[in-house]
């Protein structure tokens, strides 16, 4: 499993001159592979335990609630495996014939990936260091 580069600019855009939506969709073939692998791959070099991700849930009418209740669970579980400083934005719980994630959930989801993704590689910048030098002799 590798990284990919998160997509952070979700948005909604104006409707087109013959009403199609210009804006962002969240791709069933593109956007879940990416989310959900990123998850996995968090997971494995933070050794965070995750609840499978299901490849496929998928109904003709669009993606099942414990999907989103997935990625949103499994964000928590890195958030508190991967100690870092900084809150992250509040996971969500979703239900069945309730309004779906819109922008600001995929954003979301994508910002915090990525957050946690810079955080756990970057263990230099993150070290506790003292607050004075020792400078070899003896003590």
């Amino acid at each position: 499993m590798s990284w990919l580069e998160p997509k952070q600019d979700w948005e909604i855009k104006p409707y087109g001159e013959h009403g199609e939506y210009m804006g962002d969709w969240f791709s069933v073939d593109a956007d879940y592979p990416r989310v959900t692998g990123n998850i996995e791959y968090l997971a494995s070099v933070s050794n965070t335990a995750i609840t499978p991700m299901p490849a496929q849930s998928f109904t003709v009418e669009g993606p099942l609630a414990v999907i989103f209740n997935n990625i949103e669970n499994n964000l928590d579980a890195l958030d508190k495996s991967i100690m870092h400083p900084t809150p992250i934005p509040p996971t969500k719980q979703w239900a069945g014939n309730q309004p779906a994630p819109t922008v600001e959930d995929w954003n979301r989801w994508e910002f915090t990936l990525d957050f946690l993704y810079h955080f756990h590689h970057s263990p230099e910048r993150n070290r506790n260091r003292l607050a004075f030098r020792l400078n070899g002799g003896r003590f």
